[in-house]
């Protein structure tokens, strides 16, 4: 159980980081 709960934490993080990244990089495009 603690490997599943494991797997859907860094499920998490990895769409917030991607989530993170993109925001950053629209805004690094659009030159704000």
């Amino acid at each position: 159980m603690a490997i599943k709960k494991n797997l859907l934490a860094r499920k998490i993080m990895a769409h917030l980081a991607l989530c993170t990244f993109t925001f950053h990089q629209t805004i690094a495009f659009a030159g704000i």
